[in-house]
């Protein structure tokens, strides 16, 4: 039979247990015999030593009785009749070594062994009687109960005649004392045996015929407490039970020390296995009253605000501060000790919060300066604390995916955008051209021209539409170069006014300019801060109402080329600033106008990228765009 089929086997595993007990029972007995003779000295003193002990006190039982009937009834016969019984003999003296009553010669003195000299105490009172000078008779007060002192000298006699208790002891410890290493020999392979059995049930515990799997029985799906407290509760009871029989007989006291190991190792070993097969399963914590009852103190906790939480917290503190320094009892060494032991743990819950909020603030840090890679590491926070860290990890991964989301979308528009524009792009070359071929062609017909002309015209806007559109594609992505050098602001926006000066006139729009004497240069790309004035004042010029001023200005303050164009809008500005910077976006009442409404996006990217700010305000009709760059010296 393999080792797989003897986990299996119920015969072995029955023949184990039945070796367990069998085994319990007669290593306790021998230990308890081990115990008995060690504690009579049968393993460190001489067999002499032990038997002479033990005929002192045999001797001792009857030396009281002669005592009695000499001095106290005055009978010497029954004295003499009770010494002629056992093997002992006596003689008692007075306090002055006078010999009063003896059963003994000179000649068998020396013979015999001497078992002990011993005083008692004859009380002189009305009831006259005999006391151990172990019980010195102190009590006796007043000069009348002074008692008298006698010393009785008890004498075995080694070749034991009579068959008395004497004779019986000296032969049970003459055979005792042979056999004392017989019990450790007995002993030592009783333990083994039972190592092995007990080992070797704890590894079968749950194995059963023709399972791969640990089988649990009906005992192993309740509370553990509900199987550990009725055995535990048995197995005290034995014990106490054998307690309460200590002073009967050696065959009954062995009978009971039998049983009871018999009761407490059947009890023993079945509650280990079953504990064994609960930790196979790896439900034997979780199986019990303790553990549902902390789970349910911990939901219930978990559940609380941290108001609350903080409140329970501070609450259970005051009541241990309340337990030492109302004292109960408690020494001043017992009383510091608590004391320090609760700064102790107070200091190292307030050492973790402090270490924990740091760690939470880093976090919350990183996250605010856009580092939304960064991970809290809350393998250590418990309770809110680590809640609040899972909480800003989320918040850095969700905002990853959103704006790697966004950007994906943004690519692809742009993308999109672009590739379409260019697929456009060239058959609306071949449109203009031919528009253009058509307008110049002689033809009688005026009306094939001018239908011509309009075709030129619209072919012609498309083209400008598809030119900002992929501009903006351009801008939004960044995928423009970008040449920065140190320029004059008030020269490059002159220019630019210079060129609407004329279309302003025509929209019956008053420019009025403004910038300081002294140049302000800062870092921009002159050919992409053009474009930005470019579109802004084409931008005036399409959506200015007209007979009103124009104010472009430049002027430098804390640090910065601060430059604004403002104008009042012919058209009510329903919408936010924000949402004008948006692609695609004009105000509700200029649908009907030309535009492809790029210009404000394109510009407020193209300053981004040279590292300016553009910033748009809406006041009622007053429309206000403002760039700022870093002055350089």
């Amino acid at each position: 039979m393999d080792k797989k089929n003897i986990m299996n086997s119920m015969a072995a595993k029955t023949a184990a247990f039945l070796i367990v007990i069998l085994s319990s029972v007669f290593l306790t007995v021998a230990l308890c015999g081990i115990l008995y003779l060690a504690g009579y000295g049968f393993y460190t003193e001489s067999l002499h030593t032990v038997k002479e002990s033990a005929l002192k006190s045999k001797a001792m039982d009857r030396s009281l009785a002669v005592m009695h009937d000499v001095l106290i009834v005055r009978d010497t016969d029954q004295a003499q009749k009770l010494s002629d019984q056992t093997n002992a003999t006596y003689e008692i003296r007075d306090s002055a070594q006078k010999l009063i009553w003896s059963n003994h010669t000179q000649s068998v003195e020396n013979e015999y062994i001497l078992a002990y000299e011993r005083e008692y105490y004859k009380v002189k009172d009305s009831n006259s009687s005999l006391q151990d000078s172990g019980l010195l008779a102190e009590e006796a007060s007043g000069e009348s109960d002074q008692p008298s002192v006698y010393v009785v000298t008890a004498y075995v006699n080694p070749a034991f005649p009579i068959d008395d208790e004497l004779a019986q002891v000296n032969a049970f410890y003459d055979q005792i004392y042979s056999l004392r290493y017989i019990l450790i020999v007995i002993a030592i392979p009783l333990l083994i045996l039972l190592t092995a059995g007990f080992v070797f049930l704890m590894c079968s515990a749950g194995h059963r015929r023709n399972h791969t799997e640990i089988v649990s029985g009906w005992t192993h799906r309740i509370p553990f407490e509900f199987v550990l407290v009725p055995m535990t509760a048995a197995i005290f009871y034995t014990f106490f039970t054998f307690t309460r029989m200590l002073d009967s007989t050696a065959e009954v006291l062995m009978v009971l020390v039998g049983a009871s190991a018999a009761v407490v190792s059947f009890l023993g070993t079945a509650l280990c296995m079953n504990f064994a097969v609960r930790t196979k399963l790896g439900s034997w914590w979780k199986n019990t009253l303790v553990f549902q009852l902390l789970r349910l103190m911990r939901n219930f906790f978990k559940a609380l605000p941290v108001v609350w939480k903080t409140a329970l917290c501070f609450l259970g503190l005051c009541l241990v501060e309340l337990f030492f320094i109302g004292g109960i009892g408690l020494s001043a060494g017992a009383f510091a000790f608590g004391w320090f032991v609760e700064k102790l743990l107070l200091g190292g819950a307030a050492v973790y919060l402090a270490f924990t909020m740091r760690s939470l603030k880093k976090g919350g840090e990183a996250l605010a300066g856009g580092d939304l890679s960064y991970q809290v590491d809350t393998k250590n926070m418990i309770w809110d604390l680590k809640e609040h860290g899972a909480n800003l990890n989320s918040i850095g991964t969700v905002m990853s995916q959103a704006i790697e989301e966004r950007m994906k979308s943004e690519r692809m528009k742009a993308e999109l955008v672009t590739n379409v524009s260019h697929d456009i792009k060239t058959p609306l070359t071949s449109i203009i051209n031919y528009s253009d071929l058509i307008s110049k062609e002689p033809c009688e017909n005026e009306n094939i021209r001018e239908y011509a002309s309009v075709l030129l015209k619209q072919s012609e806007r498309l083209k400008k539409m598809l030119e900002n559109l992929i501009e903006a594609s351009k801008a939004s992505t960044g995928n423009i170069e970008v040449s920065l050098a140190s320029c004059d602001a008030g020269v490059i926006l002159t220019q630019a006014a210079g060129e609407y000066e004329g279309r302003m006139k025509e929209a019956g729009l008053s420019l009025i300019a403004k910038q300081p004497e002294k140049p302000v240069r800062i870092m921009a790309d002159g050919r992409l801060l053009w474009r930005v004035f470019d579109n802004l004042l084409n931008n005036i010029c399409k959506y200015a109402q007209g007979g009103t001023r124009v104010y472009i200005t430049l002027e430098a303050k804390d640090g910065d080329a601060c430059i604004s164009f403002k104008n009042t809008s012919k058209y009510p500005l329903d919408i936010t600033a924000e949402e004008l910077t948006e692609r695609f976006v004009r105000g509700d009442k200029s649908r009907s106008t030309e535009g492809s409404g790029l210009g404000l996006s394109i510009a407020k990217n193209l300053t981004e990228l040279q590292g300016g700010a553009f910033i748009l305000s809406i006041d009622g009709d007053l429309f206000k765009a403002m760039l700022k760059f870093r002055i350089i010296v």
